[in-house]
């Protein structure tokens, strides 16, 4: 039984694997998930069925650290002698690749989900460069997760067109349109979260979702709102997701965000679904993505998007059609936008409607799990190895 290997750095990043472990173990792989220890981690591999291994690893650059963690993943790999590795997320994107290239793993599988250094400069750029080419350098095969991130890759010369792939249409994992859907038992929820926070359903809502950084234009987001406010007095700018040190937003607009009575700071949250219903617009003005899946999961629950237009975000979101994507940065164009919805329930409710037919026409999780395993056949073939059979 070929012996399948995916790596993530963090446990939160266990999910990308949710419902596709189980497929491939189905299908006859044996199947582990490894990662930085957390609770995550445990509950997915309990959940799939697959066997879990702990190893710390850092997100940002920690020479020593990534030395010792580069070691462990030899020593993982030499004990369970697996076919595949797929290694995702910048850090064990790298320490994956190195190690299986290290140990002799015959396939070597590079998921992209993103370049950090995009929108990085100097020296911390030329850093990350190089670790993202030599990742590549040492896979057999690169999956990025959309075609702008693809079209990227080969442009700054990470690795060739032929090593290059995408599968479907992109995205690490799809959207369930069933639990991403507007019925009875998600309105009930969001009526109770209305009232938690003391939403009308009168007040507009402007939803943002993901971690409170620079690189998420958040500071972009925060002169938008701001300005919407002269228009709509008691339009609300919800907040969801956690603030984090590596790419932080500046102190002056964090404070500003916190003394405004209707901005509301939510931090992370489990079952996002019924928070999708309070919005009327979702705001996702972020400057880097490999293939976001906050823009498809608004989608299918009906809510346009409005986005900066850069890589990754022009894959999740289509331009006039499910929503408004518009110059990086420009704040005039962001506040715009925005109000288009506000204003127009019409527009609104009509790319609401096309964005759910786009998510379950092209990104139900299954394609994507069934495009990888076909991607596994043609290189375990390539290699000679026997297909696994389903049990």
């Amino acid at each position: 039984m070929p012996v399948l290997l995916n790596i993530v750095t963090d446990s939160q990043s266990t999910i990308f694997f949710r419902g596709n472990l189980s497929f491939m173990k189905k299908i006859g792989f044996n199947v582990g998930i490894c990662s930085s220890p957390g609770k995550l981690l445990n509950e997915v591999s309990k959940s799939e069925g697959v066997d879990a291994f702990e190893l710390p690893m850092e997100r940002e650059i920690s020479p020593l650290k990534d030395i010792i963690a580069l070691w462990r993943l030899m020593m993982l790999m030499r004990r369970l002698r697996p076919t595949i590795v797929n290694a995702g997320t910048a850090k064990a994107g790298l320490l994956g690749m190195l190690a299986a290239f290290l140990t002799g793993v015959p396939i070597r599988i590079h998921q992209q989900r993103g370049l950090r250094s995009e929108t990085l400069t100097g020296l911390k750029r030329q850093i990350l460069l190089f670790t993202e080419w030599l990742a590549c350098k040492c896979a057999t095969k690169v999956i990025c997760n959309s075609f702008s991130l693809r079209d990227i890759t080969i442009k700054l010369r990470l690795a060739s067109e032929e090593k290059c792939t995408v599968l479907g249409a992109g995205s690490s994992r799809g959207v369930d349109s069933e639990r991403f859907s507007v019925r009875e038992s998600n309105l009930r929820k969001t009526q109770s979260l209305q009232r938690k926070y003391g939403i009308s359903p009168a007040d507009p809502v402007i939803g943002f979702i993901g971690r409170l950084v620079r690189d998420k234009g958040i500071s972009e987001l925060r002169e938008a709102y701001e300005r919407i406010q002269l228009k709509y007095p008691s339009v609300r700018l919800v907040l969801i997701g956690p603030p984090e040190t590596g790419d932080p937003i500046g102190r002056e607009c964090l404070e500003w965000l916190e003394k405004q009575a209707n901005v509301i700071f939510t931090g992370h949250i489990d079952n996002i679904v019924p928070y999708y219903s309070l919005f009327h617009v979702l705001a996702f003005p972020s400057y880097r993505e490999g293939f976001p899946n906050v823009p498809l999961e608004a989608a299918a629950m009906q809510i346009p998007v409005v986005g900066f237009r850069s890589t990754g975000v022009v894959d999740a979101v289509q331009d006039g059609v499910t929503g408004m994507l518009v110059t990086q940065g420009d704040v005039d164009a962001l506040t715009k936008a925005l109000m288009c919805y506000l204003s127009d329930p019409v527009l609104r409710v009509k790319h609401g409607q096309a964005g759910r037919e786009r998510v379950v026409r092209d990104f139900q999780p299954y394609r994507i799990w069934e495009a990888l395993y076909q991607l596994y056949v043609e290189l375990m073939k390539g290699h000679g190895f026997p297909i696994p059979e389903s049990r």
